[in-house]
């Protein structure tokens, strides 16, 4: 698989209501940072709405676009690693497709991974209201499963929105025993003093069982 500088991988449920927004904003944010080249990776995770057809369509118009389409609904974290699996960037801008998370950040995370040298950089979320207890029993879940695999404990509730070079992305499929992720970060308590860029969220997440 021919290497790209940047991927900015993506999961999808029933996100038919923003995925024009979300194309044309990351869209502007990966070709500021990155206009040697880039990849936007949306993974379909069994939507039941128009979310497929319309990432078929961003993906014949735009050949930065990678539409992924799984074959039923696995959930948040399984539709990630998927995206993860199968993107081909040097660095992977993980990032919720509901705009809560802002893609214009991308530019400062980036200056900040070259400025500390640093193998993943945190978006900081200054809260996390409008997430499910769904949502966030099971992101905390995966990355506790994360940390099992990893040689230094991995922060658990800092969110997904994160920018990582390709060498800290192993590992990530669950299950695995071979993997081994080398983030270099501590607990959340932490996060002050670590690769992080702080910002508040906006609308409540689509994510819904």
């Amino acid at each position: 698989m021919t290497s790209l500088p940047l991927s900015v991988v993506i999961p999808c449920y029933n996100e038919e209501a923003c995925l024009e927004e979300l194309h044309a904003r990351v869209s502007r944010a990966a070709q500021a940072v990155s206009p040697a080249g880039y990849e936007i990776v949306l993974v379909n995770d069994g939507s039941r709405d128009s979310s497929w057809e319309m990432m078929q369509k961003l993906s014949a118009r735009d050949p930065h676009v990678v539409a992924i389409n799984l074959s039923r609904n696995h959930g948040h974290q399984l539709a990630l690693t998927a995206g993860l699996d199968l993107c081909s960037g040097d660095r992977i801008l993980i990032i919720d497709a509901d705009l809560q998370d802002p893609p214009e950040l991308l530019p400062a995370m980036m200056a900040e991974m070259d400025r500390q040298k640093a193998d993943v950089v945190y978006g900081l979320r200054r809260a996390r209201a409008g997430e499910t207890a769904f949502k966030r029993a099971t992101a905390k879940m995966f990355y506790r499963g994360l940390s099992k695999l990893s040689d230094i404990e991995i922060p658990r509730d800092v969110g997904d929105f994160r920018l990582m070079r390709r060498a800290s992305s192993a590992g990530w499929s669950p299950g695995s025993a071979s993997g081994r992720c080398r983030s270099s970060t501590t607990g959340p308590s932490a996060m002050r003093d670590r690769p992080n860029i702080p910002f508040r969220r906006c609308s409540a997440s689509r994510w819904t069982r």
